[in-house]
C-alpha cells in the first residue's frame, strides 16, 4: 500500500495485548490483515506463513511473548520492500464476565421460597448473588470465600456444572453494593450498550423487587435456556 510522502509502500505492525480491537478497526479501514494468531507456534519463524501482500500484520494474541522476536524478524525481511511502521496499540481489551444460574431448593435456601443463585466472575472478583424468589429484599450479593477461588473449588464448579456456563464482553463494569448488601446493582457495558445488569428495585414498594438481564433475554429466558424454569 503506497502512502503519500513515503518512497515505498507502507506495511504496519501492530503490537499488543489480545484483542479486537486491532483487527476491526484495520478491517474497516479497507486493509489487507494478516493476524500471527493464525499461526502455530513452529510456524512463527517461517517467513513464507507471512503473506507479502498483507497492509497490516497483527503481532500479540497467544503469541505475546514472542512479539519482540517477530517483529525484529519482520522488519529485517522486508525493510528493502516496505517502509515499516510499528504500532503499539493501546486501546483497552474487552473483558469477558461468566455467570452462571443454579436453582436454591426451598430446604437449603435461608427463606421459605428458594430461588437462584448467580454466580459472576470478572477479572477482579467473584460474586455470589442469591435472589430470594419470596421477598426481593432478601436478595443478596456477597463475595465468594477467596479460599474456595484458590482452592479451585469455585472454578471446577463452574466449568463441571450441569448449569451452562454464559460468557459476555464489557469494556465498562459497574458494581453498587449497600453495606448490608441487600440493596446492589451491578451493570456491565459494551460500547455504551448494557449487556447484563443484576439488582434489586425499591423504586414504587417498601420490599424491592429483584431483577436480572442479558443483553436481549429477562431472566426468566435466561432460565429457560439454562433449564432451570418452572
Amino acid at each position: 500500500m503506497k502512502e503519500k510522502g513515503f518512497d515505498k509502500p507502507v506495511k504496519y505492525i501492530f503490537i499488543g495485548q489480545p484483542n479486537t480491537t486491532k483487527t476491526t478497526l484495520a478491517h474497516k479501514a479497507g486493509l489487507k490483515v494478516f493476524e500471527t494468531d493464525g499461526l502455530a507456534e513452529e510456524e512463527l519463524r517461517d517467513l513464507s506463513k507471512y503473506p507479502r501482500d498483507a497492509d497490516v500484520i497483527i503481532v500479540g494474541g497467544k503469541w505475546i511473548s514472542h512479539q519482540l522476536e517477530i517483529v525484529h524478524m519482520l522488519t529485517k525481511e522486508y525493510k528493502d520492500d516496505f517502509q515499516i511502521i510499528q504500532v503499539r496499540f493501546t486501546a483497552p481489551a474487552y473483558q469477558r464476565l461468566k455467570f452462571w444460574i443454579e436453582r436454591i431448593d426451598p430446604d437449603k435456601a435461608s427463606y421459605n421460597e428458594g430461588g437462584y443463585m448467580v454466580y459472576i466472575a470478572t477479572d477482579d472478583r467473584v460474586l455470589q448473588v442469591e435472589l430470594d424468589n419470596d421477598d426481593g429484599y432478601r436478595s443478596h450479593a456477597d463475595a465468594v470465600p477467596e479460599e474456595e477461588i484458590d482452592g479451585f473449588k469455585f472454578w471446577l464448579r463452574m466449568e463441571g456444572g450441569k448449569e451452562k456456563v454464559f460468557e459476555l464482553q464489557y469494556d465498562e463494569i459497574y458494581y453498587e453494593l449497600q453495606e448490608d448488601n441487600t440493596q446492589f446493582l451491578i451493570k456491565a457495558k459494551l460500547f455504551g450498550k448494557i449487556v447484563f445488569t443484576i439488582g434489586t428495585d425499591n423504586t414504587d414498594d417498601y420490599y424491592p423487587s429483584y431483577f436480572m438481564n442479558t443483553e436481549d433475554k429477562c431472566l426468566e429466558d435466561v432460565l429457560k435456556e439454562v433449564g432451570l424454569s418452572d
